[in-house]
């Protein structure tokens, strides 16, 4: 990787000098809280995983259906 090591390096002094905020550890922690507040929420049809011809057949429909 020597073609990319001068930008690897001006990545890691933007990186080291860019403001530091905690939100993202807050807004992940308050999600996890309220997933387990309520354990009979589903997950919603978008962000499941459609593994199979059928799970995918049955999340277009159910997002055709109003």
């Amino acid at each position: 990787m020597p073609e990319c090591r001068i930008n690897l390096a001006h990545l890691v002094s933007y990186l080291s000098e860019a403001p530091k905020s905690t939100r993202s550890y807050e807004a992940y922690n308050r999600a996890e809280d309220a997933a387990k507040l309520d354990l009979t929420i589903p997950v919603p049809l978008q962000m499941r995983n459609a593994p199979t011809g059928l799970s995918e057949c049955l999340v277009h429909f159910a997002l055709i259906l109003p």
